[in-house]
């Protein structure tokens, strides 16, 4: 996978799971998790790992990952844009002199359960058709309501969509795959440019912890064997 860069943002604050990505998750850290289904998909893989945090940029490390710098605390807050990191990681390598890779996936170590055959699709998806700009991970909505409401100043706000008619054109992307052609990643400074493909993926592999409870979720994932750990 020559043509692909591997990109996994990992910085060491967390509002809602703090030191979220240096937890271990059954017999493994989160990184080791990403680096097994990185080693089942490929023989060979270039990751740079964008890190705040020295320990995490250790495992990195012990991964053979290049972790050619720490991250700067302005892109490490929790209102920081993972575009803004990823383009970080991107400049950093032109500027010191090497190219663009063709392709970059953008893996997040708070995915454990995204599989090799999730980022094998994701990565055959993106070369095979030159139509496709970008592949995402996407599961479907739990529920699907005909109205939906936000908060707007402590007050409900309706949304309707009367055009929405089977209940599995609702899908949400999971976090767990973000793969697309650098060219159009600089152009729309999105990762969801005009002509993305969804990636369905199951609901353990879209697994997403972001909080304790998701942790929790993921603890019950391998304590009842769903996965092997």
């Amino acid at each position: 996978m020559k043509d692909f860069l591997f990109i996994v943002p990992a910085r060491v604050g967390s509002k809602r799971l703090p030191g979220k990505n240096l937890l271990k998750l059954g017999k493994k850290t989160l990184l080791q998790w990403t680096d097994e289904a990185l080693n089942k998909s490929f023989k060979k893989y270039e990751v740079l790992l964008t890190t705040d945090s020295i320990k995490i940029a250790n495992q990195g490390k012990k991964a053979s990952w290049n972790v050619p710098f720490l991250r700067p605390k302005i892109l490490s807050e929790d209102r920081t844009d993972t575009l803004d990191v990823v383009l970080h990681a991107l400049n950093w390598r032109i500027n010191n002199g090497l190219k663009d890779p063709k392709y970059v996936m953008l893996l997040q170590l708070t995915s454990p359960f995204r599989s090799a055959e999730n980022i094998l699709t994701a990565c055959k998806l993106l070369k095979s058709n030159e139509k496709i700009n970008a592949v995402i991970g996407v599961s479907y909505l739990r529920h699907k309501m005909k109205n939906y409401y936000i908060i707007n100043k402590n007050k409900l706000s309706k949304i309707s969509d009367k055009n929405i008619d089977d209940d599995n054109t609702m899908v949400q992307p999971n976090g767990a795959i973000y793969a697309i052609k650098t060219h159009i990643l600089r152009k729309y400074l999105t990762f969801v440019p005009p002509n993305t493909y969804p990636l369905l993926m199951d609901e353990i592999s879209s697994i997403d912890i972001d909080n304790n409870f998701d942790l929790e979720i993921a603890k019950m994932v391998i304590k009842n064997k769903l996965i092997r750990s």
